[in-house]
């Protein structure tokens, strides 16, 4: 990233140009109680915590080379985890965050939504391997199971909230039922009426 006025993410962040690669570890946070963050933060919490990621109370977890590129964001953007130190040194930084496209536009005009990792989930260099080896084996670490959250968050619905479909209740007649109970295929119980005893024999 070079300018951020060029790629339209100006107002989402306040971006710290330049390569952090040299970091190398970081204590990530859960944003809870962040004045920014998400609506939907204490459901990212609960699922960190049944994910065996990040334990209350402090919903913390390590992060293996963060990097520092989002030092704050906008008004529109919501934060989901932050590093409360880098490599041992205090300073928060925000690791991961979302938000609406077009930016702060209205929730009749949102259309998409974005999201930000500021780490990786490949640890090292990765040169001269080739997929699958590259990725190694066994569970998910703690942070590919943030980044996976995230992408599943990205599917969430934007904007107005879409009406229910529209249902037709069915009669007795519709549905050929000529006594008994049966559903109307809208939720509703109909009485079709008793049904005759059946004649002994």
């Amino acid at each position: 990233m070079t300018d951020p006025l060029n790629t339209g993410l100006n107002a989402a962040a306040t971006w710290e140009m330049g390569d952090k690669a040299t970091v190398m570890k970081g204590n990530g946070v859960v944003s809870l109680g962040r004045p920014l963050a998400s609506p939907r933060i204490q459901s990212f919490a609960d699922w960190a915590n049944a994910e065996m990621v990040a334990s209350p109370p402090g919903y913390a977890f390590e992060i293996s080379e963060p990097r520092s590129q989002a030092a704050g964001i906008g008004m529109s953007s919501e934060e989901f985890v932050y590093t409360d130190s880098i490599d041992d040194k205090p300073g928060e930084k925000i690791q991961q965050f979302s938000f609406n496209t077009p930016y702060a536009s209205p929730a009749e005009a949102v259309c998409g939504r974005v999201a930000y990792s500021g780490f990786h989930v490949s640890i090292g260099m990765t040169n001269g391997t080739t997929f699958p080896s590259v990725c190694g084996t066994g569970d998910l670490t703690k942070q590919e199971k943030v980044l996976l959250y995230m992408l599943f968050d990205l599917a969430t619905c934007v904007g107005d909230t879409p009406p229910p479909p529209a249902c037709t209740p069915q009669t007795c007649d519709d549905l050929m039922v000529s006594c008994g109970f049966t559903g109307d295929g809208c939720g509703k119980v109909l009485d079709c009426g008793p049904c005759p005893l059946p004649i002994p024999k």
